[in-house]
């Protein structure tokens, strides 16, 4: 067992005081006011290393259809709908271990 010299659940819990818990509820609405939920069907390569179910040509790994929920503002949205080399530059920027191509956005929640 790990000792982690404090309380269980590190991070984002609730304030000690109830003025402090407003005001963090508080920010949190602020910064999710101008974002949206977006979920983006790309497929992708990776190099080098077997998977079991998947096509490998020339030492890469081709996966397809994979699903990634991300939450963005809402006028990179607008611009991720229609241009493919936006997505796979949000989708590369964040898991840069793999190289995207074929995306597409499946829906949008605000």
């Amino acid at each position: 067992m790990v000792v982690t010299h404090g309380p269980r659940g590190h991070g984002g819990g609730r304030a000690a005081t109830p003025e402090a818990e407003a005001t963090r509820r508080a920010r949190i609405s602020a910064a999710q006011r101008g974002s949206t939920t977006v979920t983006l069907v790309s497929s992708y390569r990776l190099k080098s290393r077997y998977l079991r179910g998947g096509k490998q040509v020339l030492g890469w790994n081709y996966v397809s259809e994979r699903r990634y929920r991300i939450r963005i503002k809402t006028d990179e949205a607008e611009q991720l709908s229609y241009d493919r080399r936006a997505r796979e530059a949000v989708l590369n920027e964040r898991a840069p271990w793999r190289a995207h191509f074929l995306s597409y956005v499946e829906s949008e929640e605000r």
